[in-house]
């Protein structure tokens, strides 16, 4: 399969379960807003059920660098690797990712990725990501709240079902 990165525009072609709960969690910090405020992102606001498979990204001013703030455990026993407090863009063959990121960050909208995590050295698996942004005092993008959910590289990503034209690679955006 092709990597897929896809913005967000409705919530129902997101796969269902997490993906869906964690988007409304986000709509709803929104309130009105184009992002919710980074200031409205907590532990204690995101569903317990998800924590586990929730990652937390800065962006740093001026720069198009991600830094991982917080890396939940389950999503660390599937990568193999706790990245917390590391540069996530210092990875390896991690250009995809780095794209979804940035695709996150330039559209100022939610992205979903269907993405190999060979670069995390699971060629065997694939992360299905849905990246969230919310907004520092400037509006920029400052924090990425990350929802991962783990399959095996052969399984097919649902969300490709929901569009006419089947999954799209990073390629075609």
């Amino acid at each position: 399969m092709n990597t897929l990165i896809i913005t967000i525009k409705d919530p129902e072609t997101l796969p269902d379960g997490g993906f869906r709960l964690i988007y409304r969690h986000w709509l709803e910090a929104r309130r009105g807003a184009e992002m919710p405020p980074a200031s409205a992102l907590s532990p204690q606001s995101i569903p317990k059920c998800l924590l586990g498979d929730c990652s937390l990204m800065s962006i740093e001013s001026g720069q198009k660098r991600f830094y991982m703030r917080l890396v939940g455990t389950r999503t660390a026993q599937e990568l193999g690797l706790d990245m917390t407090n590391t540069w996530g863009d210092d990875r390896p063959n991690a250009d995809d990712v780095k794209a979804a990121c940035q695709q996150c960050v330039d559209n100022r909208r939610p992205v979903y990725s269907d993405i190999s995590t060979a670069w995390a050295g699971n060629d065997f698996k694939r992360a299905q990501t849905l990246l969230l942004p919310y907004a520092g005092p400037d509006g920029a993008v400052k924090r990425i709240l990350a929802y991962s959910q783990f399959c095996f590289a052969h399984a097919e990503s649902e969300l490709g079902t929901h569009f006419p034209d089947g999954p799209l690679s990073s390629a075609a955006r």
